[in-house]
Formats: C-alpha cells, sequence, structure tokens
C-alpha cells in the first residue's frame, strides 16, 4: 500500500493506493488555502480508521515536493519522512509539474501562478520526459517560454495563457494536482526510490531573511 500526501497549494490531500491492483482504496482533499499541520495528520488517521488500514501494509510514502508554499512543503515533506523514518520504508519525492503532467495528453506544458507577476513552468514531450524547465518566468514573458509545440496546458496558470494565446486547450486548470497521480507515480518509483528523493523543488528564494543586524539590550 502507497500513502501519498500533496501540500503544495491551496488543497490538503491524502490518498492511499493498493499496490497490486494500482487502485485508490481512499482518498481525501480540501481546499482549505492554510493551516495543513493541522488538518494533515487528523485526514490521515481518519482514512485509516474508516477503511480499517493498516500501518504495517503501507510499502511507501509519496509526497509533492514543489514548487509551492514554502510553509505547505515543509508540512507535507515533513510528515512523509516521519512515517518513512517510522515505517521503515521509502520515501519518494513527485514534483507538481509531473503530478499534473502524470497520464496527460502529451507534449504539454505545465504552468502556475507563482503570484509576484511570475510564473513557474516546465514542458514535456510525449514520452513524459523533460523538454524545458522547471523555471521561473516573468508574468510578461511566460507565453514566450512554452514551446511553439505545445498546445495541451494544465495549471494554475494555463487559462491565463489561453486568454493569449487561444491555440492552447486547457486539460486541467486546477491550482493544485490530483492526488491519485502522486499515489501513482509513487508506485511506479518503488523500484527505483533512490532517484527519486523527497526533496524540496523551490524555484523562489524563501520570504524570511536571517537577521544580520542584532541590539544587544544593556
Amino acid at each position: 500500500m502507497i500513502l501519498a500526501i500533496d501540500t503544495s497549494g491551496p488543497f490538503c490531500s491524502a490518498a492511499f493506493l493498493d499496490c497490486a491492483s494500482r487502485q485508490i482504496i481512499a482518498q481525501r482533499s480540501e481546499d482549505i488555502g492554510r493551516g495543513h499541520a493541522e488538518l494533515l495528520l487528523p485526514m490521515i488517521e481518519g482514512l485509516m480508521e474508516t477503511e480499517s488500514l493498516r500501518w504495517s501494509d503501507v510499502k511507501a510514502v509519496g509526497c509533492t515536493t514543489g514548487p509551492g508554499s514554502f510553509t505547505g512543503l515543509r508540512v507535507g515533506l515533513a510528515a512523509a519522512k516521519g512515517f518513512g523514518f517510522a515505517l521503515s520504508c521509502p520515501c519518494l519525492g513527485v514534483s507538481v509539474f509531473e503530478a499534473f503532467a502524470y497520464d496527460a495528453d502529451m507534449p504539454m506544458t505545465v504552468i502556475l501562478n507563482a503570484k509576484r507577476e511570475e510564473y513557474w513552468l516546465q514542458s514535456f514531450d510525449p514520452n513524459l520526459q523533460n523538454q524545458d524547465g522547471p523555471k521561473a518566468v516573468p508574468a510578461d514573458n511566460a507565453l514566450h517560454n512554452i514551446p511553439s509545440n505545445i498546445e495541451n496546458l494544465s495549471g494554475s496558470g494555463a487559462k491565463d495563457m489561453q486568454a493569449l494565446d487561444t491555440r492552447f486547450h486547457i486539460l486541467d486548470d486546477a491550482p493544485s494536482p490530483k492526488i491519485e497521480a502522486v499515489a501513482q507515480l509513487t508506485s511506479e518509483r518503488m523500484s527505483y526510490a533512490d532517484q527519486y528523493p523527497a526533496k524540496p523543488l523551490y524555484l523562489r528564494a524563501p520570504d524570511a531573511k536571517p537577521q544580520t543586524n542584532f541590539v544587544v539590550a544593556n
């Protein structure tokens, strides 16, 4: 059984997938914006109890690595690594781009509205191999960073690009990827777990900066 987690965006999501049948046993996704740390563990525990699942059956944990919210990513990755350590099972990473692109019409580009006049994007060829990216680009240059051979788009920035160029077909414009895709990719990668570490993918520097000027009170 696979445990999949996504806290990269406004959705807090978890799912369990049966390794033999490749079917989702239980899943839950909630659009909460913030507060992943408070919801994630009760969500997972609730799924376990509802479906009478056993922790001893979990053979791998998969988690989205980003890009996305710094706080959200840290919550999901910390939980995934904690479960992996406690259960002595591999912990694998799945990028948000890969999850959006999974089982989609190829070639395609995943483009995310990163706010602050910026987009994050990655393009994939017909074999789900990286064609370009991942990268962060200015909003006024995002359209020019989508390869000319691509018409299919997914991600929260897809509608913005379609408004600029009608050649685009939107496959999925959700703000977060489907948790089923995270689970399926984790299952497919179990034999190559070392190649897919649960390491955060950041395309923007953190807002928090180390304090350099200290005032010592007398």
